[in-house]
């Protein structure tokens, strides 16, 4: 209940007449309860919502570092595998020609054969396990980086490498291609494994929807430093199709003008797919979003790019 009195005075001052009223505000103080009630369960709801998202995105990281698992250790059994056989060989044919020695029936074919045997054998063995050394080298590299997220002190363009190098498995019977444009010298401390996961979705997601249908993609990474109010200007021609960039302010390190100050990092993704259409690149960031739903694909891949960029390099991302 409310009420409200008035008092009217004569010339005097003297009270004459009191009036007021008295006002039911029950069902007004319920629905303010009510109101407060639900505002309560919508932030309440919200937090859940956000805690859920950031549970989706995590797996989504892991799940991406299991299938980058798998791809690997595929790929490292081919070249290890001839290898082994290689070594097999060259190990019957030294039993062989220790017995054809043992029995004084050795000929000098006999070891002109085995020597050539050995020279084809150790330079296919040591070639394939070449491979099977840099593939294991290169997946340490970002797989750590990726489990870990600490920042450290990288070359840019020797990473982009080593992250193409343990992506090979994905490009394997495709003639797709990737080309990084960038100078040798950008050196960078920040963290690695936001780079290796930002360029993972871009490249998967190319290959996935980008050249569906299209034999032979092209893929350009470009990358190049300038001061912060410099524009960045494409050193090639813009690629039809699916574009996005990505703006990263930092402190460039290493040699040259300029060491040292302010500047911004620009890295420009581009690959001539199909693109994207019109209407929805607007909501490409968005969580959840897919054009691929009913083939599977989760919207969760270029929101963990923008997440990274936005949060973790504290940069813009664009397309």
């Amino acid at each position: 209940m409310r009420s409200q009195t008035e008092l009217e005075f004569d010339k005097s001052g003297t009270p004459v007449r009191m009036k007021g009223f008295t006002q039911d505000i029950t069902e007004r103080k319920q629905a303010e309860i009510k109101l407060q009630e639900a505002k309560k369960a919508a932030e309440e709801a919200l937090q859940q919502l956000q805690a859920t998202q950031e549970q989706l995105v995590e797996a989504a990281k892991m799940a991406e570092l299991g299938n980058l698992v798998a791809g690997v250790a595929h790929e490292i059994n081919n070249p290890v595998g001839v290898g082994v056989t290689a070594i097999s060989r060259l190990d019957t044919l030294t039993k062989e020609l220790t017995q054809l020695y043992k029995s004084g029936q050795m000929k000098r074919s006999d070891l002109e054969k085995y020597l050539k045997s050995i020279q084809e054998g150790s330079e296919l063995t040591f070639k394939n396990l070449t491979r099977a050394a840099e593939l294991i080298q290169s997946f340490k590299l970002v797989a750590v980086d990726q489990a870990g997220e600490q920042q450290r002190t990288f070359t840019l363009k020797e990473y982009l490498h080593e992250i193409l190098t343990s992506l090979q498995p994905e490009f394997k019977r495709t003639k797709h291609q990737v080309s990084i444009v960038c100078d040798e010298q950008i050196t960078l401390s920040s963290y690695p494994g936001a780079f290796f996961q930002i360029l993972t979705n871009f490249i998967m997601n190319s290959l996935i929807h980008g050249f569906k249908d299209q034999p032979e993609g092209k893929i350009t990474v470009e990358a190049k430093t300038s001061t912060l109010d410099t524009p960045y200007h494409s050193r090639g021609e813009s690629s039809e199709g699916d574009l996005k960039s990505v703006t990263y302010t930092h402190s460039v390190e290493g040699k040259g003008e300029g060491e040292g100050e302010k500047r911004q990092l620009i890295l420009r993704y581009s690959d001539n797919g199909k693109g994207i259409p019109n209407e929805v690149i607007n909501k490409i960031f968005d969580p959840f979003f897919t054009t691929n739903r009913q083939g599977g694909g989760s919207g969760l891949g270029l929101h963990i790019v923008f997440n990274l960029v936005t949060h973790k390099l504290n940069g813009t991302i664009s397309c």
